[in-house]
């Protein structure tokens, strides 16, 4: 059976997605997100400080911050002592 991500998890996986430098696009096949809910996501992650966009030209990529890096640890942490539902 299917389980339905929470915004923790669509977090995780579009930070997980952005370890390497990726377009919008890349990280929402990624993340297995459409793109308009996938730029919203990222929007959020940029004002949050846990991604950084990196421009060259007209392209735009995206790269995970230091941050980003704690906030997946932590929420790794959280997952181990209450393990979903």
């Amino acid at each position: 059976m299917y389980r339905n991500r929470c915004r923790h998890d669509i977090v995780r996986s579009v930070l997980e997605a952005c370890k390497d430098d990726a377009r919008i696009t890349e990280v929402c096949r990624r993340a297995s997100l459409p793109v308009d809910r996938g730029r919203r996501i990222v929007d959020l992650l940029l004002r949050y400080g846990l991604l950084v966009e990196l421009r060259e030209g007209r392209e735009r990529r995206y790269r995970i911050t230091p941050r980003g890096y704690e906030w997946l640890g932590i929420y790794e942490r959280l997952e181990e002592v209450l393990p979903p539902v």
